[in-house]
């Protein structure tokens, strides 16, 4: 054990010689990744109706298709399917066909459609007078983007009409003021259609309507957890130049006197952890200063969403530094190291959405994300703002951690256990 302390203390030592040389790179990976971040927000920002049409129609897929199951049998039904079909926005990203539910479910389950509406009896008239009767949206169980745009589409309606409830309640009253209560149904029936001509006769309605295809997190906080991701992917590459392999006869020596393959890997990660951990202090630092000071940036992150993610970054760089000393020394040219790291880390950030979500990939793309490593930080990281818990990415990223150092360690045994020192074998 105490030579194992030396080696640790060795090991923080060299990458205290190389500090300078750290922080400078740890500055230009900040540049490039958040450059990166902010011009795939800027064109996420800029992205109107027509380009995510035109994404679909790369996809194969000029439009969603979409079905809507109603039983509602008011008047006031009718007038809405009128609407729809002649809302230029709507049709054209969504094609619509009316179906009975059996029908659409079966539909749904043959991937013949995108998207199941069900319009369940007196859901209108219920709209009106504070029932609320759920209007229910089925998607399939690998939706892509048109879930989102379809349930910005339906939760808009939602909202627009329910603001006719109050004017419904002023008729009851009035009614009941009078003790006509027991005439209020064609009263009804007739406002019902006047408020839905109102509501939904807008010409303009998707650009009234934010669709986000960062789903309920806001635009910036999710490139903020891209960032995050990508940065955790390529430092270690800018560390490879500080922690360098050891010399053929190095690591033999040490194993030989004690010290064993995976102490050895161990006492090489633990350094690199630190880096994450003090890079994570640091940015937790300047982010509570500037929300301590009001600034714009941070209005839309607390403090404890800022040290969740600081913790957060610790069992990612125990994946990433782990991983690294893996490819270290499965490839043992230090070019071959960077391009492998730099490669395979730029396409873990595509696939799992950092660059551009997730739900704009092609399927095919996207798919792949959920087998690399990168998807579990990218969770782990959005459960802070999402509120969900992360436990299961911990715990694999976790385990992966520990599967990677017993795998460098058995790839430096292989390479060098049986080597002698050359000065020894030449007595």
């Amino acid at each position: 054990m105490k030579r194992w302390r030396m080696l640790l203390l060795l090991e923080f030592k060299r990458y205290g010689k190389a500090l300078p040389g750290i922080v400078t790179a740890i500055l230009i990976l900040v540049f490039v990744v958040g450059a990166m971040a902010v011009s795939g927000q800027y064109l996420m920002q800029t992205m109107t109706v027509e380009d995510v049409q035109d994404l679909s129609q790369e996809s194969g897929e000029s439009k969603i298709s979409a079905a809507i199951a109603i039983q509602d049998k008011s008047r006031a039904v009718n007038f809405v399917k009128s609407m729809i079909k002649n809302i230029n926005s709507v049709d054209a990203l969504l094609n619509i066909q009316y179906v009975e539910e059996e029908e659409g479910l079966r539909l749904l389950e043959e991937q013949k459609i995108s998207v199941l509406m069900i319009v369940r009896e007196k859901t209108i008239s219920g709209i009106m007078n504070g029932e609320n009767v759920p209007i229910e949206v089925v998607f399939p169980d690998h939706s892509g983007y048109e879930a989102a745009i379809f349930k910005e589409f339906a939760d808009a309606a939602v909202r627009m009409l329910s603001v006719t409830q109050a004017a419904i309640y002023s008729i009851y009253d009035l009614y009941d003021e009078y003790d006509v209560y027991e005439y209020k149904d064609g009263a009804i029936e007739r406002m019902n259609v006047d408020y839905i001509k109102s509501v939904l006769g807008r010409e303009f309605i998707y650009q009234e309507e934010t669709v986000s295809a960062t789903g309920e997190i806001p635009m910036s906080l999710y490139y903020l957890c891209g960032s995050l991701v990508l940065f955790s992917l390529f430092l270690p590459i800018m560390l490879l130049f500080v922690g360098k392999s050891k010399k053929d006869n190095i690591s033999a020596m040490l194993f030989r006197s004690g010290t064993g393959h995976i102490k050895q890997v161990v006492a090489e990660l633990i350094p690199i952890v630190s880096v994450y951990l003090l890079i994570g202090v640091l940015f937790g630092g300047v982010c509570t200063v500037g929300k301590l000071t009001g600034a714009v940036w941070m209005k839309d992150i607390s403090l404890l969403q800022i040290w969740s993610l600081v913790v957060t970054i610790i069992p990612v760089g125990l994946l990433n530094g782990a991983y690294a000393l893996f490819v270290c020394r499965w490839i043992r040219s230090i070019f071959g190291q960077v391009m492998f790291l730099f490669l395979t880390g730029l396409f873990q950030g595509v696939v799992t959405g950092c660059l551009i979500p997730t739900l704009l990939l092609p399927k095919a793309l996207a798919a792949w994300g959920k087998f690399t490593l990168a998807d579990g930080m990218k969770k782990s990281f959005l459960s802070v703002f999402s509120g969900e818990t992360a436990v299961d990415e911990f715990c694999i990223m976790l385990l992966e951690s520990v599967i990677f150092i017993l795998a460098a360690a058995w790839m430096e045994r292989k390479t060098y256990g049986n080597r002698m020192p050359e000065r020894r074998r030449a007595k």
